[in-house]
């Protein structure tokens, strides 16, 4: 059959190159939106790689502090302890006799 013959497989090359050219050009189309995509995408894992970095150097410095600040910390606790110790073997009495006995002596040196 002719008819259906040339209806799937035309032999005038205008009807073979109007049939194939929307095709050809869909495909174009569609790689140049892949290709547009592709960027968009790259540029913002870019984006995020750089955010991610400059986090990463966040936590890095908070964490430098969090160990600065612990150690101030643990050397104001110690010192506390070590007054604390100081002061409970303090006798009151002797406190007194020792402040006593400075002032006296801070006395002696503006009278001399």
């Amino acid at each position: 059959n002719p008819a259906h013959q040339s209806k799937f497989f035309p032999d005038d090359p205008a009807v073979v190159t109007a049939q194939c050219q929307p095709f050809k050009f869909t495909i174009l189309e569609s790689l140049d939106q892949i290709k547009e995509k592709f960027q968009f995408l790259q540029v913002q894992c870019h984006h995020l790689k750089m955010e991610c970095e400059k986090l990463a150097s966040e936590n890095t410095k908070m964490r430098r502090h969090y160990v600065m600040y612990y150690e101030m910390s643990c050397g104001l606790n110690t010192e506390m302890h070590k007054q604390t110790e100081i002061t409970k073997h303090l006798n009151p009495a002797r406190l007194f006799w020792t402040t006593a006995h400075q002032h006296l002596k801070v006395m002696c040196q503006c009278w001399a």
